[in-house]
C-alpha cells in the first residue's frame, strides 16, 4: 500500500459531525437521572452539557 492510499483510508469521510439527536436524548434523560462525565465523572447540566460525537 502506498503512502497516498494510507492517507486516503484515513480521510474522514463525513467532515459534519451532527451531534442533535444525541444531544436531544441526553436533555430527556437529565429530566428523570443524573448523567455524568466520562472524562471528569462530575454530573452534567443541560448548561454544561457539551457532546463531541454520538459514538465512542
Amino acid at each position: 500500500m502506498l503512502n497516498a492510499d494510507i492517507a486516503l483510508a484515513l480521510t474522514w469521510s463525513d467532515p459534519s459531525c451532527d451531534v442533535t439527536t444525541a444531544r436531544q436524548r441526553a436533555i430527556a434523560l437529565l429530566g428523570s437521572q443524573d448523567l455524568f462525565c466520562v472524562s471528569s465523572g462530575k454530573r452534567l447540566t443541560e448548561r454544561s452539557l457539551d457532546i463531541d460525537h454520538c459514538f465512542p
